[in-house]
């Protein structure tokens, strides 16, 4: 990425004017960092009104039947600048190239992968109301501990324990769920077709299994509509996208052939697919937990044109610059509507406490009657720890010592390698200088334990290395101090009662204030994680003085922590479910 008048220094992005001003007022380099993220976010954003030429703006020519695809590229037009602004360059992708030249041969091996799945995965026998579909990825499949039970069971951690709960009613829904696999298809065949034989979130069937002949002739309508937008926009040689002075559309030139040629094809193609399975299935309700990702935004869209709600759960932290969530007044209808120019968003999004409620309506323009607190089923089995956990029966697995301190790690998948790297070397080597402690690492679901143990190897350390298919909150209980960078099992740990150490390294804000709140530690200096892990584990009763607001943070993020958060999320189900005739 080359000079121009928006910097990058040291992997902080600033326009020059604006730092001077902010370094002169005290602002330091994370508070900078934050501000400037939060004007790329306004600026991606306005970036839909820009006038390209003939009186019409970018989130116009994105129109299609009635609704803007602007919405799917915002996301990623924003991810893909702040990712290059931590790393000081902008990556070019082979890949999105490929796409893009020979996107025609997609189509039609997508065809073929419909072929595929109409022969080999099953269909409904027959439609009847009180049907529920269910939207979801592959990620996401773990052990965890049945609410009722309290016994280990392998399923979907957020979606299941609704679902299992439904299932038990007297006059439990009939549940379908369904993904599209032709993207990553060897990977995802085998999966899907598992699924589909034994889903315990009811009958799977891929996306593609709903093409059809008037899904193929809208398809090829919008493949010839979008590829005639990006011919027009590359005649047009007086096209600036302006952002403080640079033309971002130099930068953006690959990405943007890649959005007109493959991606926004793709999906219209997810769309009309969507629109097919609504009309042949019929459910009363659509249940989702990623209303932002690209299918699940498509599903929005025919759902709007079929007229079916849509309760979406939250599955992650929502902070005040989330592009998934953040919307300016004048870009989601008041009124529920998806047409243009308006974004779609479900009919309610069950949040995890009122924090995020209000980010919602307050700062991302959601209307009030839209969001509901619920808590997070995923935390009801937590109310019950521990008369389910087992200190000893954990360290006993894994060969730890109980009577020596156990220091869990959780690591993520950071964006910037060297961000990833200098987490745990640093944790590590503070660890070095604290006497009698075990380290455990659990790796983010997305990670491999293959880096974990290649690094560990190389600092010639210890640790012991959670496998894929254990049990979070087991660890979470056993341990003594619980250290990440951000997770949404640092909610869980504050629900657990333990101490938390937040470590920030990078010129990023935390991603919640739960510093600031006086919920949990933070270390943004590797030279200062020693004396704080120590103060941590020997020094327990002064910390948790210091740390005197941890109850309220955890309601405001948590909710009440009652154990009754799926019975909640199941309230607002039966609220959009047809009765079933007796």
């Amino acid at each position: 990425m080359t000079d121009s008048p928006l910097t990058l220094n040291g992997g902080l992005l600033y326009v020059p004017a604006i730092r001077i001003i902010l370094e002169t007022l005290g602002y330091n380099k994370r508070i900078l960092r934050w501000i400037l993220l939060s004007k790329l976010l306004q600026w991606v954003s306005g970036l839909r009104n820009k006038d390209i030429g003939d009186n019409a703006t970018l989130s116009e020519v994105m129109k299609y039947r009635g609704v803007s695809f602007w919405w799917f590229i915002r996301f990623r037009i924003y991810r893909n600048l702040a990712i290059a602004f931590g790393k000081g360059q902008y990556h070019r992708s082979l890949t999105r190239a490929i796409f893009s030249k020979f996107n025609f041969l997609f189509f039609f091996y997508t065809i073929f992968v419909a072929f595929i799945s109409k022969c080999i995965f099953p269909k409904r026998k027959k439609l009847r109301p009180n049907t529920i579909f269910v939207s979801y990825s592959f990620g996401g499949w773990r052990f965890f501990r049945d609410r009722l039970t309290g016994k280990l069971v392998w399923g979907h951690s957020l979606l299941s324990p609704v679902l299992d709960a439904l299932s038990a009613t007297s006059k439990c829904p009939e549940i379908i769920s369904s993904y599209p696999i032709a993207l990553n298809f060897p990977s995802l065949f085998k999966p899907a077709f598992q699924l589909s034989r034994n889903s315990k979130l009811g009958l799977f069937v891929p996306l593609e299994s709903y093409f059809s002949w008037a899904s193929f002739v809208q398809i090829l309508r919008a493949r010839r509509h979008f590829s005639k937008v990006w011919t027009k926009l590359k005649q047009n040689q007086g096209l600036v996208l302006d952002l403080d002075g640079w033309n971002i559309l130099e930068l953006f030139n690959t990405d943007f052939k890649y959005f007109f040629k493959f991606f926004l094809p793709l999906m219209v193609q997810y769309m009309e697919l969507s629109i097919q399975l609504l009309k042949r299935e019929q459910p009363d309700i659509i249940l989702m937990k990623n209303e932002y990702s690209e299918y699940e935004r498509a599903l929005q869209f025919a759902a709007h044109f079929k007229k079916t709600p849509i309760v979406a759960l939250q599955h992650g932290i929502i902070n005040q610059n989330h592009p998934g969530y953040y919307y300016a007044r004048n870009m989601v209808s008041q009124k529920g509507s998806a047409q243009f120019p308006y974004a779609p968003i479900p009919t309610k999004t069950a949040v995890f406490g009122p924090y995020y409620k209000k980010i919602l309506t307050k700062r991302c323009s959601y209307p009030i009657e839209r969001v509901d607190v619920t808590g997070s089923p995923r935390n009801d089995v937590l109310h019950f720890a521990d008369q389910i956990y087992n200190k000893q029966m954990f360290c006993d697995c894994f060969g730890l010592d109980p009577n020596k301190k156990i220091v869990l790690i959780a690591t993520q998948p950071l964006h910037v390698e060297k961000n990833r790297v200098d987490f745990l070397y640093n944790l590590i080597e503070a660890l070095r200088e604290v006497p009698d402690t075990q380290i455990v690492i659990k790796p983010h679901p997305n990670e491999s334990s293959s880096w974990h143990k290649k690094h560990l190897k190389e600092w010639e350390v210890f640790a012991v290395i959670l496998p894929p298919k254990s049990e979070t909150n087991a660890a979470i209980h056993a341990c003594d101090l619980f250290i990440a960078v951000h997770s949404t099992t640092i909610i869980e740990a504050l629900l657990l009662g333990k101490l938390v150490i937040v470590v920030n390294f990078s010129k990023s804000p935390d991603i919640l204030p739960w510093v600031q709140e006086g919920a949990v530690l933070g270390v943004y200096d590797p030279q200062e994680l020693a004396p704080v892990i120590k103060k941590a584990l020997f020094n327990e009763e002064a910390i948790r003085q210091e740390l005197a607001n941890r109850s309220k943070f955890v309601y405001n993020h948590t909710y009440k922590n009652d154990g009754k958060a799926t019975e909640r999320v199941i309230g607002v189900i039966k609220k959009y479910l047809r009765p079933i005739s007796s």
